[in-house]
Formats: C-alpha cells, sequence, structure tokens
C-alpha cells in the first residue's frame, strides 16, 4: 500500500511516543522493585505519625520530613537526601535503627532536626551505621542519659567517613560499639565529641575534634588508636579511665586544666605535638591501680603523675650506627643500650650498612616525687671478639655511632720516598706506626738479609750503612696485643756517581754581536739538563738549547742532575757586543714634499762605520759625512734609508719619508652664470686643503677646503681665470666668460593687437621679443590661472580661451641674464548669437566605416561639440526617419538592423541652428556567417580560400583609404574653422541661419532616400531648405 509523506511522519511519531511510554513505565517498575524512588514519585514517610522502614528502600535527590519517629528494621539509603525529624508534641522525634538494621548516608545527604529544633539516634546490638560524604546536625541533648546525649551505638558499627558531626549534646556515644573514623569533622558538641564505654573501639585517622564543651574523647573501659587527630580548642583534649590508648602524630590543643588525663590506663603518645605549648599538660590521676604512660619523641609542657605506683617514661629514638677502622660498616655487629641504673633498653644485631634504627632510649622519667634523668646510657659492641662501649645522653642528639676498630697496624715510610735513589750509602729510615692498640713486636729485613728485631714504638729511626751503589728493599713487620699483624716494603737505590756532561758549543770567551746563543752538546739520557735553570730535553743523550745573551759578559751554566741528585755543572763566558754604529739622516727631512722625481739625501755617521748604503746603493763617505742624489722616485709616498755597517756586522738604518706630488691641485667652481643681471659677482667653491686660490690675479678666502670671492663686472663680456697652486707649486687653472645684461628685453610684433574684440572664444596670440643676450623663457599669465611656458626663443605664439566680456593677459619675457619685462593684453569676447556662424563637429566613433556586424541590435555612438552647445543629435538609416540620440557631447542610438548595407548618417545642431553631418557604410550579415555573405556552409576549398584571402586583402584597402581620405577631410574642417575664427568679427560676411526659409532640415522630403556620398553633397543638402515644414528641434 502507498502511504504519502504525512502519513509516515504521523505513523513514525506514533511508534516514537509509544516507545518513550514504555520506557517510562519500564523504569518506574524498576525503581519499585529496587526500592528506589525519585523525587518526583510519592514518598513512603506518611504525613503525619511515624515512620517505619522494614524493607530495603532507597532514596536519592530529595527532602523527607518525618512527622514523628523513624524505626528501621530493614536497610534504609539516602544519597543526596534531606532527612528532617520533626517529632511529635510530646518531644523531640526519634531515629532508631533496630538490631539488624542498617542505615546509610552518603553522597551529601544530611539529617537534622525540622527547623534546627534536635532529635535523638539510637543504634541497637548488630545494627550498622554508615555516614559517608554527610552531615549531622543537632543530634542529643545535653545533660540527658547516654542514649540521648548524641548519636548512640550500642554493640554496632558506626563508620564515618568524610562527613561532619556538629552541635548537639555530644558527637559519638558508645557501648561495647566500635567507631570508625576517617577524614571527618566533629565540632560544636555541648559535651563530649567522642564518648565510648564498656569495651568500645575507636579507629580514628584524620579526625578533626574542635570545640567540644567538655572533652574531646572520653574513654571508659575501652580503647582507641588515633592517627593524625587533631584537638582544637577544645575544654579537654583526651579524658581516659581503665582504658588503652595509642595516639600517632596527634595534634594537641585543649582550654581547660588538663589536656591530657588518664587514670588506671595504658597511654601511648608516639611523635605528638601541640601548635601552642603550655595547652597540651598531662595528668595521670589514682585510682584503682597505676597507670603505663609512655612518650616517645613528644615533649609536653607539664607532666603531673599523683599515683604513687606510675611511672612516666619520655623516650626518644635513636639511631646507632657501628662502623670499623676506616668508617667501614659492621654488620651483624652486637649491640646493647642500657639506661643510668644498668637497665637494658634495647638489645639487637646492626644491619649491612652496621645501622641499628629507632632504638626507643627514655630520656627523662616522670612520678609523683618528681622528675628524674636517665642519661648517661651505655653503648656496648662486639665485633669479631673485640668489645667497645661508650656513653651518650639521650637529651642531645638522637643519633650516635661507635667504631669497632679491628684491622692491623698500619706501616708508613716518611724518607727516603719509596721508589727513590740517594746519593750517599749512609741513609736514615723515618716512619711512624698507626694503631689504637699497643705494639708488641717490631721487626725489619734488608734484602735478603735476617730479621733484625727493633724496639717497639709507632715512631722509629732507623740508620743503615750500605758498602756498594745499586737498589735494595727495606721490609718492616709489626703486631699489636690483638696479635694481630702487618707488614710494608721501602723500596730505594744508592748512587754516589755523578753524570756524564760535555758542551761542544761555544767555547768559553766566545765574542758575538748575537743576542741569541745556541748551546750543544751530549748529557747522560737518564739525567736531568738543566741550562740556565731551564730544563732541556735530551732523550738520545744530546742537546741543542737556544739562549739569550745580554749585553756584555754573560756567564752560562750548564748543569746535569741524576736521579740521585748528583750533580756535574760547566761554565762557558760570552761576551755580546750588539751596539750597532751612528747614523744620521740631515736633508731631505721626514715628510718633505716635491714635486720631482729625484732627491738629494745628505747625512753623516759615526766613525767606526766601515760601510754605507743608501737606498741600496753603496755610497762613499768620510768624516764631514755623505752626499748621494736618489732618482726614479714615484708618485706619493717614498721611503729614503741609509744603513751603516760597523766591523762586526752590527747595522743601524735611518729612514725618512717624502711625498712626490706632481698632480695639480683639486679645484671645483660653483656654477658661475655665462650671463647676469648683478655687478657683483660672487665666486665660491672647493679646493684641497692647504692650497691657494687666485681670481685675475686677486686671492680668494680660503676657510678649509672652502674658497670664496666677490668679483666686480662691467657691463658687457668679462673675462674670469680661477687658479689653485699647492705648496710644490703644482697649479690648475680655469676660464670663464660672463656676461653682464643690465636691460631687459622687448616685445615686439604683437598679434591681436592689445584692445581688440572677438566674437570667437578661441584666439592665437602672435608675437616676437628681442634682447641681446638671448630670451630664457616667455610666459603667459590670465587673470587668476597659473602661468604657461609660451617659448624659449624670440617668437611665441599662445592659443588663449576667452570669457564673454573684457579679458586681461600678462605676458612676461625673462632674458638669460635674469632680466624681465612684462606687457598686458586686454581682449574682449562678443558672444552675443548674431555672430556665431561656426557649425558644431561631430564624429560617429562606432561603427567603424565599412565594418561588417552581425544582425540584431547595433548601438552606434559618438561625439559632438560645439562653443555655444550642442542642442541636439539625430541619426538615421539610408533615407529612413530621423532617431533623436541619447546625449549631446556623448551621444548613442540602437538600431535593430537584418543582413544588408546601410548608409548611418548623423546630424549635430548648435543651440543658434548651424549643423554639421557625418556618415559610415555599415555591412549587417547572418549571425554566425562569419561575415559570409551567401550564409552558406560549404566544404572550404583551396579556391575559397583563395578567394577569401583576396577579399580580406581588399577590404584591408578601402579601409585604410576611407581611414585617410576622413583624416584629410577632417583636416580641412579644421583649418577652415580656424580660418573662420581668425577673421575679424566687423569685416565677416553673416552666414545665412539654416531653417530660416523652411529648407534643409534633417526631414527635408525632397532629399529622402539620396545617400550621402562626399563632402560635397552634404554642402549641397546644406543649402536646401525645405519650405514645406518645421525640423525636429522645433525650429
Amino acid at each position: 500500500m502507498r502511504v504519502s509523506r504525512k502519513k509516515d511522519f504521523t505513523y513514525s511519531l506514533g511508534l516514537i511516543l509509544t516507545a518513550l511510554l514504555l520506557w517510562n513505565a519500564s523504569i518506574e517498575h524498576m525503581m519499585r522493585d529496587t526500592g528506589g524512588v525519585s523525587a518526583s514519585a510519592t514518598l513512603p514517610p506518611p504525613a503525619s505519625g511515624n515512620w517505619t522502614v522494614t524493607g530495603n528502600e532507597t532514596y536519592r535527590d530529595m527532602e523527607i520530613v518525618v512527622n514523628g519517629n523513624l524505626t528501621i528494621s530493614g536497610s534504609l539509603t539516602l544519597e543526596n537526601v534531606t532527612l528532617l525529624i520533626n517529632g511529635s508534641s510530646s518531644g523531640p522525634g526519634k531515629l532508631l535503627v533496630r538490631g539488624g538494621g542498617a542505615f546509610t548516608m552518603r553522597n551529601g545527604s544530611s539529617l537534622s532536626g525540622w527547623n534546627n529544633s534536635g532529635f535523638f539516634f539510637e543504634a541497637r546490638n548488630g545494627s550498622r551505621i554508615e555516614i559517608n560524604a554527610s552531615t549531622v546536625s543537632g543530634c542529643g541533648l545535653p545533660m540527658s542519659t547516654i542514649k540521648k546525649s548524641g548519636m548512640y551505638s550500642e554493640s554496632g558499627s558506626f563508620l564515618l567517613i568524610n562527613s561532619e558531626v556538629k552541635g548537639g549534646g555530644s558527637g559519638l556515644v558508645g557501648v561495647n560499639a566500635r567507631f570508625d573514623v576517617v577524614d571527618s569533622v566533629i565540632s560544636n558538641v555541648a559535651e563530649n565529641g567522642i564518648l565510648i564505654r564498656d569495651g568500645s573501639v575507636l579507629e580514628a585517622l584524620r579526625l578533626n575534634l574542635t570545640a567540644c564543651q567538655e572533652v574531646g574523647i572520653r574513654s571508659e573501659d575501652s580503647s582507641a588508636n588515633m592517627t593524625f587527630t587533631r584537638f582544637e580548642s577544645c575544654t579537654g583534649a583526651v579524658a581516659i579511665t581503665r582504658s588503652t590508648f595509642m595516639m600517632r602524630d596527634c595534634s594537641i590543643y585543649a582550654m581547660g586544666e588538663h589536656a591530657i588525663a588518664a587514670y588506671t590506663s595504658t597511654i601511648d603518645l608516639i611523635d605528638c605535638y601541640s601548635p601552642s605549648p603550655g595547652m597540651d599538660d598531662l595528668f595521670v590521676g589514682q585510682l584503682s591501680g597505676p597507670s603505663d604512660v609512655d612518650l616517645l619523641n613528644t615533649t609536653l609542657s607539664v607532666i603531673v603523675v599523683e599515683d604513687d605506683a606510675t611511672t612516666v617514661r619520655e623516650a626518644y629514638r635513636f639511631d646507632i650506627h657501628v662502623t670499623t677502622n676506616g668508617g667501614l660498616p659492621a654488620a651483624s655487629a652486637d649491640v646493647e643500650v642500657k639506661d643510668r641504673t644498668g637497665k637494658r633498653e634495647k638489645q639487637d644485631l646492626t644491619d649491612d650498612t652496621g645501622w641499628i634504627l629507632d632504638i626507643p632510649v627514655v630520656s627523662l622519667i616522670h612520678n609523683r616525687t618528681g622528675t628524674f634523668s636517665m642519661d648517661p646510657h651505655t653503648l656496648s659492641v662486639s665485633y669479631e671478639g673485640a668489645a667497645r662501649s661508650r656513653e651518650f645522653n639521650a637529651s642531645g642528639s638522637h643519633y650516635t655511632s661507635i667504631s669497632a676498630i679491628l684491622s692491623e697496624p698500619i706501616i708508613e715510610f716518611l724518607s727516603p720516598k719509596n721508589g727513590s735513589w740517594l746519593p750517599d750509602r749512609s741513609i736514615e729510615i723515618k716512619g711512624r706506626i698507626s694503631d689504637p692498640r699497643p705494639l708488641t713486636y717490631l721487626s725489619m729485613f734488608i734484602d735478603r738479609g735476617p730479621e733484625v728485631p727493633i724496639t717497639p714504638r709507632k715512631d722509629f729511626r732507623i740508620p743503615i750503612q750500605f758498602g756498594s751503589d745499586g737498589e735494595h728493599v727495606l721490609r718492616m713487620r709489626a703486631m699489636n696485643d690483638d696479635g694481630r699483624i702487618s707488614e710494608n716494603r721501602l723500596f730505594f737505590g744508592i748512587d754516589t756517581i755523578p753524570p756524564g756532561l760535555t758542551v761542544s758549543y761555544p767555547e768559553d770567551g766566545t765574542l758575538t754581536n748575537s743576542s741569541q746563543m745556541v748551546i750543544r752538546g751530549t748529557c747522560d739520557p737518564d739525567s736531568d739538563l738543566f741550562i740556565q735553570g731551564e730544563n732541556v730535553p735530551h732523550g738520545n743523550g744530546s742537546f741543542s738549547f737556544i739562549i739569550l745573551l745580554q749585553e756584555g759578559t754573560n756567564t752560562i751554566e750548564i748543569r746535569a742532575v741524576d736521579r740521585a741528585n748528583n750533580e756535574k755543572v760547566v761554565y762557558r763566558t760570552v761576551k755580546l757586543d750588539s751596539s750597532p754604529p751612528t747614523v744620521m739622516i740631515f736633508s731631505p727631512t721626514n715628510g718633505t714634499k716635491t714635486r720631482y722625481d729625484w732627491i738629494d739625501v745628505k747625512g753623516a755617521v759615526s766613525h767606526d762605520t766601515v760601510e754605507l748604503f743608501v737606498n741600496g746603493v753603496s755610497v762613499d763617505f768620510d768624516l764631514r759625512g755623505f752626499s748621494h742624489r736618489v732618482t726614479g722616485l714615484t708618485e706619493g709616498q717614498n721611503r729614503i734609508w741609509v744603513k751603516a755597517v760597523d766591523g762586526t756586522g752590527s747595522t743601524r738604518t735611518a729612514y725618512v719619508w717624502i711625498e712626490v706630488d706632481s698632480v695639480p691641485p683639486l679645484l671645483e667652481v660653483s656654477d658661475i652664470p655665462a650671463y647676469t643681471n648683478r655687478k657683483d659677482l660672487i665666486i665660491t667653491g672647493r679646493t684641497e686643503r692647504g692650497a691657494v686660490v687666485q681670481v685675475n690675479g686677486m686671492p680668494a678666502d680660503i676657510n678649509g677646503t672652502q674658497f670664496h670671492f666677490a668679483a666686480a663686472l662691467y657691463q658687457g663680456r668679462n673675462n674670469i681665470s680661477i687658479t689653485a697652486s699647492d705648496e710644490v707649486e703644482n697649479s690648475i687653472t680655469l676660464y670663464f666668460d660672463v656676461m653682464l645684461d643690465l636691460e631687459p628685453p622687448t616685445f615686439e610684433s604683437i598679434r591681436p593687437l592689445d584692445r581688440s574684440t572677438f566674437t570667437r572664444m578661441v584666439v592665437q596670440v602672435h608675437g616676437e621679443v628681442f634682447d641681446d643676450t638671448g630670451i630664457r623663457a616667455i610666459r603667459g599669465y590670465n587673470d587668476s590661472g597659473p602661468g604657461t611656458l609660451l617659448s624659449t626663443t624670440g617668437s611665441f605664439d599662445w592659443v588663449i580661451t576667452l570669457s564673454p566680456g573684457e579679458n586681461v593677459f600678462r605676458l612676461e619675457a625673462e632674458d638669460l641674464a635674469s632680466n624681465i619685462r612684462t606687457t598686458e593684453l586686454h581682449y574682449t569676447y562678443d558672444n552675443s548669437p548674431a555672430n556665431d556662424v561656426n557649425p558644431p563637429t561631430i564624429f560617429i566613433v562606432n561603427p567603424l566605416d565599412n565594418e561588417t556586424l552581425q544582425e540584431g541590435l547595433i548601438r552606434v555612438n559618438g561625439t559632438s561639440r560645439d562653443d555655444r552647445g550642442i542642442a541636439g543629435v539625430m541619426v538615421r538609416v539610408d533615407d529612413g526617419e530621423w532617431i533623436r540620440a541619447l546625449g549631446t557631447e556623448n551621444w548613442e542610438v540602437e538600431l535593430n538592423l537584418t543582413p544588408g548595407v546601410y548608409l548611418i548618417e548623423a546630424v549635430a545642431e548648435d543651440t543658434v541652428g548651424n549643423r554639421r553631418y557625418d556618415h559610415v557604410r555599415i555591412i549587417v550579415v547572418h549571425r554566425g556567417d562569419g561575415g559570409q555573405e551567401t550564409g552558406e556552409k560549404s566544404s572550404i576549398t583551396g579556391t575559397m580560400v583563395t578567394v577569401l584571402a583576396v577579399l580580406i586583402l581588399l577590404s584591408l584597402i578601402a579601409v585604410i583609404y576611407l581611414f585617410m581620405r576622413n583624416r584629410k577631410l577632417r583636416e580641412e574642417w579644421q583649418e577652415e574653422l580656424s580660418r573662420a575664427r581668425e577673421r575679424p568679427a566687423t569685416g565677416r560676411r553673416k552666414r545665412p541661419r539654416m531653417h530660416e526659409n523652411g529648407k534643409g532640415g534633417p526631414f527635408d522630403r525632397e532629399i529622402q532616400g539620396k545617400p550621402l556620398r562626399s563632402e560635397r553633397d552634404r554642402a549641397e543638402r546644406r543649402d536646401i531648405r525645405p519650405a514645406d515644414r518645421r525640423d525636429r528641434f522645433g525650429r
């Protein structure tokens, strides 16, 4: 069956709604089976009276108000539920969990009385209570029975996790119950934070008891194990009777008389502290028997003991470290610690690292009679048969160590050094023995000789005499009172023969003029060689070493030292004479300048000179000195050097630098005008530093490299010469001709004449200007416009546009000397209509003449211009009707043409009736013909291609001809127009206005159908005046 889309949508929507209803019904059925009730379901508590839970019920995300008592025999679980116990008129309500029942609060649930009123809580034998991430407020009443004082549990289990119990009488109350409290807070209760009795057990981790009006925890005949529990601002922290308490890492801060009170109880405080010393005192009272109190790493401000049989022990953890000689760990050493009275406190074995950790050592004991120190303590160690002991105080550092030295004696030789060589056969052996135990025996062996006993002592000095050179070994043996024996060996040698040393160069008494001297010779390879104290290598037995000599006599020490410090010394005396002869250059001096390529050098030398060179050329000299000409100097810097040599070969050279400058100095002159109209000419420029500048023989002022000169000019031509000369007389001269002209140019033959009147708007002004020096510029200015450069020669032409009325123009002529002459022209423009005989211009821009177009709409556009304005433009096709074009100066019209050849004609008329025509011929073809007139589709053959090429060529020739013809006609028209405008208005014959006699209009029936073929035809038509109708322009 075919169903429409609308029916399909309705059917699908019905299925979806049915599925949702079934899903909601299944969820409600599931919640009913599991006991879960959402906020939208009907609440099971009755509107008034008690509420009894017998099954397993769970409620989430709601508020439940019980207007009576709540009794739980089964299991009640609340998740994010606010439970309010309203009670009745007889008193506060009560939440009772019967034996075997269970009550659980989780996930942000809260339990309190209605409108912050109190309520009672009782959990009986075998019940299970869990409060997790929830809050209980205002449970129990102060000064009530134990069952009504707080959250009461009897013989059941109570789990409090990440929750808070606040307000009411007491926080948690238990009789033979078990409480497990983790990460929770009990605060602002009127009595005790926790009250436990009769065999109850409390396990607390990170419990915070704050602002409890009595004590944080009160215990009778019960036990507690608390870790990281904080007591803050409670009257008392702990009060216990016949109970056992273990407190670790707890913070104690109480406001009352005693922070901790114990009666016949056992209490251990380990690593506990008080954030405020003085608020953490301990009181041990007398009851039926003594108490057992131990403080480990816990220091309380005040400890008061009133029971005669009770002792409070204050102990600290100690770490014992046992080592042997050299700091090595003593593993498995037997360690025993005793107090001052000899009581054993600890006995154990060290671990592999020699440690025993966390030994509780009692520092103080407190009883009714006072406080007593147990220091000093005795630490005893037994290790590998050796026993050591020491005393230490528990009141000091909590770390002590003991060393069990069990190694052999240590023998150390001080001299001679092991492996050394000695130059004497009589030696003394010095050394010492390190051992904490007494020595009982000492002996020595020399080489392979017998054992020689020595008096035992820890510092020894033993003299020995050897009969020959060579290597020796000494062995020494020592033993202490533990019977431990050690040995040590000393290796040394004796060498009494000095090393071999010979010096081959220099000989003693050598004379030299070199400051460096090479020492050569041979030496034993095993010996050290020193020349002037510097170690010289000589691996193969020979040596060569360079030393620096001082002027005069030098004593050189060559010393060889062998391994036993035997020496051989050789001395050489060498004299150094390095003073060179004296040489002086009198001329030229350093920095001398010349423009020649030669110079004469003159000077003198000392008497010990035996040879003289000037720039490498040997020169004769005597006691009076020397003179020599140096040639071949080059442009720029040249060095002249003179070297004198004495009899020992020592030389001395003197230098001077001279500069050859044969280049004229720089001379740059700022622009000097060829023509000027100023009698004073300021000449400036630049030259090189130090040069002299003269203008026409007169010195110019020079400042650094800039020069300045004021020259007086005379009418006419002036000749100026500028010369720059440097210090070596190099010079350069520049020549200039300056024409002084004080007369401005004159205007001649200005046409049209001043004060002329014109009937045309555009006028061409022509004139001549004369000046002796020449014309720089001719400029024209109108009344308000900017100037126009007309010419830079003696004649000018200026086409100006007149405004109606009188126009004032200004001509300005400037000659080459900047003299200026001006004159004014006053022209009047008479624009009355009677004077306008010039027709407008009109051009057809598109389409082009003889252009081929496709049939359909063809856009014809063009331009027209006239001084008076265009009245309108008309267009027609062949001899058809005239159509008015859109626009005047820029006009267009659309024509719908079919295939054929057409003549398109346009005419423009100005506001006084003058007209001008233009026309083009076009070819219109069928669409898709590509310009072929037949329009027939045929295959292209070679003949048709040839014919087509000929036609294209002919068309191009025709287009070029028509273009040239039209341009020539337009040029002729422009020329005629110019001549007409130049004719004076007074002598011009008025041309009859068109349409005066009704002929010559664009709708003349006499010329319909006659195509315009030439400009002559247009002129003929222009003279035809139709008399039978008015034209389209309304005339």
